[in-house]
């Protein structure tokens, strides 16, 4: 087995308290959501070879309504009760975001795009 680079960075978005209380408001008989039982963990999403971490943040400012989205639409589907007003500065308060520049592929199997 040998071990492939990927033309990928690795983003992290992880929720924060806002995110927190926002999904539990949505249960009216008893708060569901903790940091700590996330299940299998927050998704990974991969983003773009970019020459430096800065570049890495712009595309994540550019797309953090993607990023938003998908943690809203993974607590409630029904996107009425979602917040309406959606902007940069909340998703900062309400996410920590990670980037890992170097993405390596251990597996020596085809990638399967679902």
């Amino acid at each position: 087995m040998q071990a492939m680079l990927l033309n990928r960075c690795a983003i992290l978005v992880t929720p924060k308290q806002p995110y927190m209380d926002w999904a539990n408001s949505l249960d009216t008989d008893e708060p569901r959501f903790n940091e700590t039982e996330q299940g299998e963990g927050p998704p990974i999403f991969l983003g773009p070879d970019l020459d430096s971490i800065e570049e890495a943040e712009a595309f994540v400012h550019e797309n953090f309504g993607l990023f938003f989205e998908h943690w809203l639409e993974m607590w409630c589907t029904d996107d009425d009760l979602w917040p309406k007003r959606r902007t940069l500065e909340m998703f900062k308060a309400w996410f920590v975001v990670r980037i890992h520049s170097m993405v390596v592929d251990t597996v020596d199997a085809p990638l399967v795009l679902e």
